[in-house]
């Protein structure tokens, strides 16, 4: 699914739209720093304990071999970010064809990609749920904006950031990989929505040096990100 900036760069452009409004658009929203991270869990033989390592963004350890003794097995949980392929990366270039694809399948929630994968390959598992969720009617009302390809905060009939006009937009944080919601019911005041929410985590293995070493990765909740734009009022 394209995300929603991407979707009105190319409405933009099918419109014949100016170079500077491509550029501003460009620009939203603003680049959130929150880092993907890795926290590295090691089981060892001796007797059979458990090592949680703390969460932390140098992805660099997912590239190091075992330390020698008796760890039979590292399993590596990665908590996603913006920046999640960037990066896996160096993980990726390092076995690039079964890691990319099954990067690309979990990020993608491509279920296609992910039965091969599955039937392909041992030690690869993908696994969803759905999970009830309670959403506010503000909350309700930004994401029909959003996913009727209209995230602005306002009523024009053209898209603000064409008008120039003071505005406010709405973005889908992260902007992958995220679920949509399933809308189940409203309460009878119509001030709550209650929804299916999908939610997933996958898991890539293999033998590194006789150990079983795995990469476990789940999904962050999904949130809107509003962002203010400033315009001129004069329409360009």
């Amino acid at each position: 699914m394209a995300s929603t900036i991407e979707h009105e760069l190319e409405q933009v452009q099918s419109r014949g739209g100016s170079n500077k409004l491509h550029a501003r658009l460009r620009q939203f929203p603003p680049r959130l720093e929150y880092p993907a991270t890795v926290r590295e869990i090691s089981i060892s033989s001796h007797d059979f304990t458990l090592q949680t390592g703390e969460a932390h963004s140098e992805f660099s350890s997912l590239l190091q071999p075992p330390d020698p003794g008796d760890v039979i097995a590292r399993v590596f949980v990665v908590q996603g970010g913006e920046d999640l392929r960037d990066q896996l990366s160096a993980w990726i270039e390092a076995d690039v064809g079964p890691r990319r694809r099954f990067l690309d399948a979990h990020l993608d929630n491509n279920e296609d990609a992910q039965r091969e994968l599955h039937q392909e390959r041992d030690g690869v598992l993908f696994m969803n749920w759905v999970r009830l969720a309670s959403q506010g009617k503000d909350q309700h009302e930004i994401e029909q904006r959003v996913l009727a390809g209209k995230p602005y905060d306002t009523d024009t009939g053209d898209d603000p950031a064409r008008l120039n006009l003071n505005h406010k937009r709405y973005y889908h944080w992260p902007r992958w990989p995220w679920r949509p919601y399933d809308l189940i019911s409203v309460s009878e005041q119509g001030s709550v929505f209650h929804h299916a929410v999908e939610e997933g985590m996958s898991l890539y293995s293999e033998d590194v040096n006789g150990v079983f070493t795995g990469m476990l990765s789940s999904f962050l909740h999904m949130y809107h990100r509003p962002h203010t734009k400033r315009g001129t009022g004069i329409s360009r």
